[in-house]
């Protein structure tokens, strides 16, 4: 199924991902979104595991530190970021056409990494945790926050995304993998383009390299909706 006009083009596979294509004129870059329609609402009980499996795509991935990781990106030109939200969680970059396809490659990789351990979990959580409190002590002295936080209600979406010290502490580097293996299937694929290259070729690069990588699991398809 396709959905087509001047500038823009929507197409569902049949393992369920879905391209959707911004054309541009003005440079010969490309700026791309590959994610999954999961987020925060898929924690269940364990509030912060979405944001925390972000912060853990990096490790390891291609037997790369992060930081070696994001040099090699950089090296590419490359601006890359990744994100969770209620709705969603994604990687993100920028780059020149000419280092397009090593890019996608790249991020492929990163969200199909499962080689973290335990050990870099609990490093890697001490700066989930650092996040988290630097964003409620930038909140807390809100008169909604301290009236929420009396009633015993989580004070604010945002929060509950980043997560909480009793949930973050009992989150396992197995509880990320199986989060990982059960939400990132092609069903909840959207990979979102923008390129003055030609809808085929962008088509060409991500069919291969992203859309046709995931496995198909209709029962794990979360619905798009708004918080």
């Amino acid at each position: 199924m396709s959905v087509k006009s001047k500038d823009k083009i929507i197409k569902r596979y049949p393992n369920g991902g879905v391209l959707v294509y911004y054309r541009h004129d003005f440079n010969n870059t490309t700026q791309a979104a590959i994610g999954f329609k999961t987020g925060s609402r898929t924690d269940g009980e364990q509030f912060g595991k979405t944001h925390f499996l972000e912060h853990m795509l990096f490790h390891n991935c291609r037997n790369m530190p992060a930081a070696e990781l994001n040099s090699l990106l950089s090296k590419l030109d490359c601006r890359s970021n990744a994100f969770t939200g209620y709705n969603s969680i994604y990687t993100y970059f920028d780059c020149p056409n000419n280092t397009l396809r090593k890019t996608v490659k790249i991020n492929r990789d990163i969200l199909l990494n499962r080689n973290f351990t335990d050990v870099e979990a609990n490093k890697e959580r001490e700066v989930v945790r650092e996040e988290m409190h630097r964003f409620i002590d930038e909140t807390k002295e809100s008169l909604s926050y301290a009236l929420l936080k009396m009633l015993e209600v989580y004070p604010n979406l945002q929060i509950s995304i980043l997560g909480y010290d009793e949930t973050l502490n009992k989150i396992t580097a197995q509880d990320l993998i199986n989060h990982a293996n059960k939400t990132f299937v092609s069903e909840n694929l959207v990979v979102a383009v923008s390129s003055n290259l030609p809808f085929e070729e962008i088509e060409k690069i991500f069919l291969e390299d992203i859309i046709s990588k995931f496995p198909s699991n209709p029962e794990e398809e979360i619905d798009s909706v708004m918080p």
